[in-house]
This record gives C-alpha cells, sequence and structure tokens, in this order.
C-alpha cells in the first residue's frame, strides 16, 4: 500500500510572506518616487528663495527715477561677500530712504572678477535683463551665494535659480 504523504501547509507562513512582499513593494515603490522628486527638484541643489522686495522703478539694471538729481553707479561681483553684504544691509535703506523718494538713482554694473563663477553669474544675470527680472534674479544671485564653493554658480544652480524665479532658462 502506498502512503499519501500528508504534509500540511502552514497557511500562516504564507500569509506572512506575502506581507513581507507587498511591504516590500511599497517601501521599494516610495524609495522610487522620493528619487525621482528629488532628481527633478531644484532643493536638491540647495537654492533658497530670497525674501520678496519691491524695486521702484526698475529697468534693466537701473533702478529710481531718471530725473533724480544723484546717480549711484554700483559695480558688484556676485560671488563677493562685502557686495552680498551690502545687499541685505545697505541696499534696502538706500531704497527706502533715496531711491523711493526720488533723490537717487542706481546703475548696476557686473564687475566680475573673482574667477568663473563670477563670469557665469554675471552673464547669467544679463539675460535676466532680457526677460526684464535682473533684480529679482540679483537678489537669488546673492542669497545663493555659497563662499568658496566651486559649485555655487554652476550652470546646473544658475539654471535652477532662473527657474525658480521664472525665467525661461533656454
Amino acid at each position: 500500500m502506498i502512503k499519501k504523504s500528508t504534509k500540511k501547509i502552514n497557511p500562516g507562513l504564507s500569509s506572512i510572506n506575502n506581507r513581507i512582499l507587498i511591504l516590500a513593494v511599497v517601501i521599494a515603490a516610495i524609495f522610487v518616487v522620493v528619487l525621482l522628486i528629488a532628481l527633478n527638484s531644484d532643493s536638491s541643489l540647495g537654492i533658497i528663495d530670497p525674501e520678496p522686495r519691491s524695486y521702484p522703478l526698475a529697468s534693466g539694471t537701473t533702478m529710481g527715477s531718471e530725473d533724480a538729481p544723484v546717480e549711484i553707479i554700483e559695480f558688484s561681483d556676485f560671488q563677493c561677500q562685502f557686495c552680498r553684504q551690502f545687499h541685505q544691509e545697505s541696499l534696502p535703506l538706500i531704497i527706502e530712504n533715496y531711491i523711493e523718494t526720488g533723490k537717487v538713482k542706481l546703475v548696476y554694473h557686473n564687475f566680475a572678477i573673482l574667477g568663473p563663477n563670477s563670469f557665469r553669474a554675471a552673464k547669467a544675470s544679463l539675460c535676466a535683463v532680457e526677460q526684464d527680472s535682473f533684480w529679482l534674479y540679483h537678489d537669488y544671485l546673492f542669497v545663493n551665494q555659497d563662499e568658496g564653493n566651486p559649485t555655487a554658480f554652476s550652470n546646473e544652480r544658475l539654471e535652477a535659480m532662473a527657474r525658480k524665479a521664472g525665467l525661461d532658462v533656454d
């Protein structure tokens, strides 16, 4: 007589294996989604949004009334820490006390002297001029200045800042 094997399959073990498999698939899917978001996001480049600021009578790289009795000509490098300090501390006071009152007109000139990053940032700012967004992009450049970081103004970061500023990067 032939005996049949009467192995009992543990139904609990199969259920646990299925749950582990489903959990692994869900975790993998979440990982892929997060990875895709990070790769397509400017936040992975550490781009910081500047505080909103209004620039009175801004046109190109000029700000203020054409009839202002005083003209300030600023030569600046987006990579210069002292230029950034001026942008953050002094420029708002000049705007409030002199430009908004019609006493002063400010004309900005790029003075890219601190190497290739400075030159790339200056060139990108001129592209922003073509889209009437120089002052907004100017803010992005100074806020995202990273002293000593050789990739601070890489083409990739400059384009990411332009996208965040709403510029056409083409």
